[in-house]
Parts: structure tokens; sequence; C-alpha cells
């Protein structure tokens, strides 16, 4: 059998291809053989079986809602109510709020 360069993962787009040509022939009732899938797109069987294996597309993370959020940077030392409440300060009390340091203000 040939080694169609299965020493190396292959990228993303060629298994969602893969998964995407299953998908559609057995959305339609199209008789196939996962073999021959795989053969068209250069992937061993072997390969193929685990890119269309169940928990083979749970491991992308990319747009995944849970494991998505942004994580970079500090986090603020303020949140959104206390910005709020010192904002309202400074609307209210004026001139006198505006002279205070951060400190006093906080």
């Amino acid at each position: 059998m040939a080694d169609y360069d299965n020493r190396l993962p292959h990228p993303t787009p060629k298994k969602a291809k893969v998964r995407g040509a299953i998908k559609y022939m057995e959305a339609r009732g199209i008789k196939h053989l996962k073999a021959d899938v795989f053969r068209h797109f250069k992937v061993s069987k072997r390969q193929g079986w685990a890119i269309i294996s169940k928990g083979s597309v749970n491991q992308r993370h990319y747009n995944h809602e849970d494991l998505n959020k942004d994580n970079r940077g500090r986090p603020p030392l303020l949140n959104r109510k206390a910005i709020q409440k010192m904002e309202n300060l400074i609307k209210e009390e004026g001139f006198k709020a505006r002279k205070l340091s951060w400190q006093e203000l906080g």
C-alpha cells in the first residue's frame, strides 16, 4: 500500500474535506466506501478513521464558545460598576470631585 506522506499531520482543510465528503454522501444516501474517500484525499486508512472518529472533532478549539475566551493582558483593577460610581461622583460633585486624586476618588 502506498504511503501518502502520513508521517506528517494533515492540515485542517484536508481533514474538513474528508469529513465533508463522507457527511455529504451519507446525507444524500450515496453508496460509498470510506476507504475510497481516504484514497481520493491521499490519507491513509488509519489516519482517515482517526479523522472521522467521534473524538477528533472536539479536539479543535477554534470558535469553541467555552474555550475561546480572551485571556490576554492584565485583568482590570476596577470593574465596570466601580468606574460608573466614580463617573457619577464626578458629575454630581462637580469641580470638587475633579480635584480628587485617584486614591481619594477610589
